[in-house]
């Protein structure tokens, strides 16, 4: 008797977990739950390293990859970050006088002679900036970088290197890969060590040890002299004690529809994914269980596997059989969602829901609006733009390039005199913006 009244318990969980249509589950955590690689590999190390998310009883590593992800899969978050790294950083960089992060002292007025501006250009080419494959970067390069990192994942890591050849200084910097970054586990409070490695996982780490670094500004010397340390750089308002988070992150469902609302239109257009005619015929065997016991979870795992979008080559018709002796077979058509309307009215409400999370403009993204592309409207939205989500980014990203990569490196090649002097950022409507400030 309890073997069957738990088979009946066991069949009608199966049954409401199939016919809950109306309750529709959160899809992130499918997307970001650890896969087993992970899963293993924070299981055996749960106390050497801080995975990027998730608990004490389990990781959720998978979230870095899932954020970058949404870069490339999203276009309205795509080129939001693409306009907004294009209007904080894509003018000429300016030589200044050292600018203060907070305080307006004052001495950052005037322009800085044309002898000073010369020796501080010539003295900060001598710091190489390399990115994560090697290749050279100018500083409005690095600082560009570091912001779509940011802005993609809430996380930026910079490895500072300082060392002597032959009696000659020099000193470098090489972006790192967020996906190759990841924090010891030490004791709260103590010195924080990062560890770097181009995959992690078991078997990789028994054959390939991590490179460990402290976190800046402790620096670890060499056996060669060479001095190094990790920058790293936080994003967002809401970041966790250990890894930044991007500023964008309350759109995280809105980028991922966006990407969801393509595929399923994709697929539809290319194999209509929708299983569009249900049969149902008579089994042979007598002994064909049907539905029973396990029967109809298998069968929805058949239908999600093969006829929804989760497949990826997903299939038009849909056949299943009947026990021996049951009623004549049927065939039921299901109609797919040809609304135009709903997929435009959804779209839309996923794209202003990112664009207002990147606190930008439809406007400055060149969408349809009233006025049109008006420049004297295009303009002034630019200015209050420029004024507050721009200004804020290009000073952060500033900071770091100035009075951490630059006073460093200034410091060590022996030319603490050009600390006076500071990089200062621009749009490419810095000069347009001049000439209408002139005008009024």
């Amino acid at each position: 008797m309890s073997e069957i009244k738990n088979r009946y318990n066991k069949q009608r969980a199966v049954n409401r977990q199939a016919l809950r249509f109306a309750k529709t589950p959160n899809p992130i955590p499918a997307q970001i739950k650890d896969a087993d690689r992970y899963e293993a590999f924070f299981r055996i190390y749960k106390d050497s390293f801080v995975p990027f998310a998730g608990t004490e009883h389990y990781s959720s590593h998978s979230l870095l990859s899932f954020l970058l992800y949404l870069g490339e899969l999203s276009p309205t978050h795509a080129a939001c970050i693409s306009k907004l790294t294009s209007f904080g950083f894509g003018g000429k960089v300016d030589i200044v006088n050292r600018l203060d992060p907070v305080y307006n002292l004052g001495s950052e007025t005037g322009e800085v002679p044309i002898a000073q501006k010369q020796a501080f250009y010539d003295a900060i080419k001598l710091v190489k900036v390399f990115d994560p494959d090697g290749q050279a970067l100018s500083l409005r390069g690095l600082a560009k970088q570091v912001y779509r990192w940011l802005k993609l994942c809430g996380n930026a890591y910079l490895e500072l290197q300082r060392g002597n050849i032959a009696g000659v200084p020099f000193f470098s910097v090489v972006v790192k890969y967020p996906t190759e970054m990841l924090y010891l586990a030490t004791p709260k409070g103590g010195q924080r060590f990062l560890a770097s490695s181009m995959v992690w996982d078991v078997d990789y780490l028994s054959q390939h040890t991590p490179d460990i670094l402290p976190l800046y500004p402790m620096w670890q010397a060499e056996e060669d002299g060479l001095e190094r340390s990790i920058v790293h750089i936080k994003g967002g308002h809401n970041e966790t004690p250990w890894y930044g988070r991007p500023d964008s992150i309350s759109a995280l469902l809105d980028m991922f529809f966006e990407f969801q609302n393509a595929d399923q239109k994709s697929k539809a257009t290319s194999t209509d994914f929708m299983g569009q005619v249900f049969i149902e015929v008579e089994d042979e065997n007598p002994q064909f269980r049907g539905a029973e016991g396990d029967g109809m979870q298998q069968l929805k795992e058949d239908l999600e596997s093969s006829h929804t979008n989760r497949s990826t080559e997903p299939d038009r018709i849909l056949l299943t059989s009947r026990p021996y002796g049951s009623k004549p077979a049927f065939v039921f058509q299901f109609e797919p969602n040809t609304n135009e309307n709903w997929y435009k009215t959804t779209g839309e409400q996923a794209e202003e829901s990112i664009i207002k999370a990147h606190q930008m403009s439809k406007r400055l993204l060149g969408l349809d609006v009233s006025a049109g592309m008006n420049t004297s409207a295009y303009l002034d939205e630019f200015e209050i733009l420029d004024a507050t989500t721009v200004n804020e980014a290009r000073e952060n990203v500033g900071e770091l390039v100035n009075n951490t990569i630059l006073r460093e490196a200034l410091q060590h090649l022996g030319l603490q005199d050009l600390t006076q002097y500071s990089l200062q950022f621009t749009s490419p409507f810095a000069e347009m913006l001049k000439a209408r400030k002139v005008e009024e």
